[in-house]
């Protein structure tokens, strides 16, 4: 059984950035990190230091593969309310970007190897255990990541502290945990093809 580790990035003026390890003894939560500040400077500074961990992380498992980070990809357009829950349009969609490369560019300066992946597609590859994002139901990226990755549930928990920003950074490292489970699925299909 082929051991794999991906790296998840759901981007964002509050960010989640995960990695999975997938061996023999199925998926397990190896790092998870909330990104977030008020201001360019300590967001990156968040930023590098959580690709560091993500580094530790590789660096802690024989893997069959080289780790990958998978960070999802922004809308090619975007209209008022064409994402459920964003009302801000084209104002959002820049801020959505301007993360998106900030993380990009942190995990790239970390020697992290980064693939674009849209939420179609990482949903897709979950299969019938991700459901479609519902408005009405902000926590059930959390109840999917902490059913289907050892150690999701207890990482969450430390992130929410019972407020609602630090709630909605819990929804945001359930999203990049189940990116990055979906990254494992991905990388571990491609090396049954290899072999």
């Amino acid at each position: 059984m082929s051991t794999v580790l991906a790296i998840g990035l759901d981007p964002g003026r509050s960010t989640g950035l995960s990695a999975v390890r997938w061996g023999s003894d199925g998926p397990e939560l190896a790092a998870a990190f909330p990104i977030y500040g008020a201001g360019y400077s300590t967001w990156w500074k968040r930023a590098t230091h959580a690709v560091s961990g993500m580094n530790r992380a590789i660096g802690e498992h024989t893997l069959d593969s080289p780790a990958v980070a998978y960070v999802e990809a922004i809308p090619a357009t975007f209209r008022r309310l064409s994402m459920p829950g964003v009302s801000k349009g084209h104002k959002a969609w820049a801020g959505l970007g301007e993360a998106r490369g900030l993380g990009v560019a942190a995990l790239l300066a970390g020697g992290i190897r980064v693939e674009s992946i849209d939420q179609k597609l990482w949903v897709s590859t979950l299969g019938s255990v991700a459901q479609a994002k519902n408005d009405n139901d902000p926590l059930l990226r959390v109840r999917e990541a902490s059913h289907l990755v050892r150690g999701a549930r207890q990482a969450l928990a430390e992130v929410a502290d019972g407020s609602k920003a630090a709630q909605s950074r819990s929804v945001d490292v359930a999203e990049s945990i189940l990116i990055a489970l979906a990254g494992c699925m991905l990388l571990r299909r491609q090396l049954r093809r290899t072999r």
